[in-house]
């Protein structure tokens, strides 16, 4: 849901489509790794935290970041 919405906020014009496109890049990267059965925490999280960083401070993105947040605590959560 969070490659869509950032997809779409692409498409709008609400996210500059270099800093959407190099974010959502990441979410990617994030979800291709979890169907890996010897995937790392740190792995997925470094992904969540670059795709974070890069929509911090874009407003239109706030929403976004949120999500990003939130997938990062439950992540963290999972490999307690």
């Amino acid at each position: 849901q969070l490659s869509s919405a950032l997809s779409q906020a692409i498409v709008d014009g609400r996210i500059d489509t270099s800093a959407g496109t190099s974010a959502n890049e990441a979410l990617k990267n994030a979800v291709s790794h979890l169907g890996n059965p010897d995937v790392h925490k740190a792995t997925l999280i470094g992904y969540l935290v670059k795709a974070k960083e890069i929509l911090t401070g874009i407003t239109a993105a706030g929403g976004l970041v949120q999500g990003i947040t939130h997938l990062i605590q439950v992540i963290r959560g999972l490999f307690v």
